[in-house]
Formats: C-alpha cells, structure tokens, sequence
C-alpha cells in the first residue's frame, strides 16, 4: 500500500493474480484483529490477512483510511467536510 493504492500480488481462487485497488476507490476498510482486513471493490469482496503479522489488521485499515483521506480530498463523501488533517488555527493578539 502507498499513496496511489494497494496491490497484491498472490493466490486467488487457486491461481496466480497482481490486483490493483486505486486509493480513491477505497474509502473505508472493515477488519477483523487477527483474521483480515477486507476491500470490496467492483463487485467483489477481498479479504486479506498480512502473513508477516496478521494481528496488524487494524493498523493497516487505520493507514488506508488515513491514507485515503489525505490523498484524495476531492473524493470525500460529504463535499466541504473537514478531513481532521488541517485545522486553522486562531491566532490571538496579546
């Protein structure tokens, strides 16, 4: 996963896959701790589980949301909504 998307490159259905989810198509990603994380995309639910440490299924939702927010603005699903990652800040005269 990166600023443009998430790849997988593996087993699908018993056979060899490279799969592409561009990052303004996956605003939300459910999990479950130790089980997976899951993306629907075009019809289809994907569920994923890291084999390096499958109990990061969490921070892998977290940083795709976050990931999502912060590099595709323009496709939020409440047009003007803040992301939460800018805040204007009041400036006080003392």
């Amino acid at each position: 996963m990166d600023t443009t998307g998430w790849r997988y490159a593996g087993e699908l259905n018993g056979g060899e896959t490279a799969l592409c989810f561009p990052i303004e198509s996956v605003p939300a990603i459910p999990f479950d701790p130790a089980a997976g994380f899951q993306i629907y995309a075009g019809g289809s639910f994907y569920v994923f589980t890291p084999e390096d440490n499958p109990a990061a299924c969490s921070k892998y939702a977290l940083r795709g949301e976050g990931t999502y927010r912060r590099y595709s603005p323009h496709k939020q699903m409440t047009a003007g909504a803040d992301s939460g990652f800018y805040t204007p800040r009041e400036t006080v005269s003392v």
